[in-house]
């Protein structure tokens, strides 16, 4: 087997040999855009999913970080926190994009909320990023008792039945 890749690479190097000397000698050109055109640069929003536990008992809970990859920490962009619960629930950290929890939440009241978030150039009163969309979910920690409403059950498992009976009709 080693033979045949060493003599599949003998045989190829003559055959490629013109190609690797005309790049060895290419000069690379720079391509310009023609004057006048413009392209649109990509930019986008950084965030991860954004999780708080309900029933926080702190004053305030870090969930997490808004931030524009335009952002190089200049301290030129104001972070704006948009939608039903800013400013009262949640609130943001307009210098470095923080978002903190400053209520106590209920999963069982509201398990998310959708917000909105502006990041804009102080400098020019500009937005730098197109408003974006967000979800903070609000993460559940069984603080209700189960509740059985039709008691009382009853069942019947045989002597030596298989793991798997709760997924079979009608053994009851």
């Amino acid at each position: 087997m080693n033979c045949c890749l060493l003599l599949t690479f003998m045989l190829g190097i003559p055959l490629l040999w013109p190609f690797l000397i005309a790049t060895e000698n290419s000069e690379t050109e720079e391509v310009k855009p023609p004057e006048g055109i413009h392209f649109r640069v990509k930019r986008g929003w950084m965030w991860n999913q954004f999780f708080v536990p309900e029933e926080m008992n702190k004053s305030s809970h870090h969930i997490g970080q808004l931030r524009s990859d335009l952002d190089n920490g200049n301290n030129s962009f104001q972070y704006k926190l948009l939608g039903a619960g800013a400013g009262n629930i949640f609130v943001i950290d307009e210098r470095t994009g923080d978002i903190y929890a400053v209520q106590k939440l209920d999963r069982e009241e509201q398990s998310l909320y959708t917000l909105r978030a502006q990041v804009i150039d102080t400098t020019t009163g500009r937005a730098v990023e197109p408003e974006s969309e967000f979800v903070i979910r609000v993460s559940d920690i069984n603080d209700n008792e189960p509740k059985f409403l039709d008691e009382p059950y009853e069942a019947i498992v045989p002597e030596m039945s298989p793991e798997d009976m709760n997924h079979r009709p009608n053994m009851l």
